[in-house]
């Protein structure tokens, strides 16, 4: 039980860490976002493992509770 909710905060944080690094690295929110997007779909289609993987319910659950700490306030990086 124990490891279930570790391995849930695992992959909550592969989809958070991307959004997070690429909020501070990139020119927009929307370069930030098509990271997280990639994540997202690299939980779901996993090269290593013949493009079968998890659901990624967890993964999105993190890259969606990045964008508000970290996308928004460099959505007017760009103006």
């Amino acid at each position: 039980k124990y490891l279930a909710v570790f391995v849930l905060f695992l992959d909550g944080f592969k989809g958070w860490l991307p959004v997070f690094v690429a909020g501070f690295g990139l020119n927009s929110a929307m370069q930030a976002a098509f990271v997280g997007l990639f994540a997202f779909l690299g939980h779901l289609y996993p090269v290593f493992f013949n493009f079968k993987g998890g659901t990624g319910v967890a993964t999105f659950i993190g890259v969606l509770s990045n964008v508000p700490f970290v996308l928004c306030p460099f959505s007017e990086k760009n103006s």
